[in-house]
């Protein structure tokens, strides 16, 4: 009895070391993954470079350049001056300021709206939208009624292909002007609740967005231009409750919105001998 207790006891002091094994197998593993992620992330600086002046060449803009190139690493004065290559003073790099949009584009006059006016025209009937997409001026300006139907499905607000398709063809029409472009979205009366839309107004506005997105993202219309309101049902163009007048309402529409007007009326300086009788009929008459 004493000598298969004495036995067991000994077992029990000299446990199997077998894990050891698994442990040093993953550690290794472990450390092979993360050289392999090492040498991978390494930057090859001179490939960096042939892309970077490539896409400079492209662009006409200048590239921020690498620690070592020319710019003071982080923690140094960025005023410090660089020490000589070959002989030769290293140029300081300038800073670089993205182009806030170049020159300042032309705002387009009421006579040129009605001139673009009848281009847009001519390219929705060319396209086959004439009955989705009018264009008309009016006090705020060139406005473009685009039916719901056209840029989104039914109680949504995410465009659709061939609302995709409108606006490329729109991008290259409003990029170029500096008119500004205000958004509007508005719904017929039947009203909607669901998750996403409790109500028309969060439906309208969101379309305005969407719509105003697309031409920032997509067709690089300078968002300072821009502006989006959602208006639900209060302002119809049609009445009625038959579909015709309702499809009518369902619309986005996207104002080019028309200069405004420059004070030209100066007020008269009176003259030294004039009387207060003068002044007062030199004043306009309210």
């Amino acid at each position: 009895m004493s000598r298969r207790r004495h036995r067991h006891e000994d077992h029990d002091e000299h446990p199997s070391e077998a894990w050891l094994i698994a442990l040093a197998d993953m550690m290794t593993l472990l450390m092979v993954t993360f050289l392999m992620m090492f040498a991978i992330s390494t930057l090859d600086l001179k490939k960096f470079q042939t892309f970077k002046q490539a896409f400079a060449k492209g662009t006409g803009t200048v590239l921020p350049q690498l620690p070592g190139e020319g710019v003071p690493t982080e923690g140094e004065a960025a005023n410090k001056p660089l020490a000589p290559k070959n002989g030769n003073p290293v140029p300081q790099a300038s800073a670089w300021v993205p182009n806030p949009g170049g020159p300042a584009k032309p705002v387009l006059d009421r006579a040129k709206l009605e001139e673009l006016r009848k281009v847009l025209v001519k390219q929705i009937q060319k396209a086959g939208l004439a009955d989705r997409v009018e264009v008309a001026n009016d006090p705020r300006g060139l406005v473009l009624y685009v039916t719901s139907g056209v840029l989104f499905d039914s109680g949504k607000a995410r465009l659709t292909p061939s609302g995709d398709l409108l606006l490329q063809g729109l991008g290259p029409v409003l990029r170029p002007m500096g008119n500004n472009l205000v958004v509007e979205g508005h719904t017929d009366n039947r009203p909607i609740n669901s998750d996403a839309f409790p109500s028309n107004w969060e439906l309208s506005t969101a379309r305005a967005t969407a719509v105003l997105r697309h031409l920032i993202e997509h067709e690089d219309v300078p968002p300072g231009r821009l502006s989006a309101v959602g208006y639900a049902d209060t302002r119809p163009r049609a009445a009625g409750t038959d579909e015709a007048a309702l499809s009518k309402n369902r619309r986005v529409e996207i104002v080019v919105e028309a200069p405004k007007l420059a004070e030209t009326t100066a007020t008269p300086t009176p003259s030294a001998t004039s009387s207060p009788t003068a002044r007062a009929s030199a004043s306009p008459t309210p």
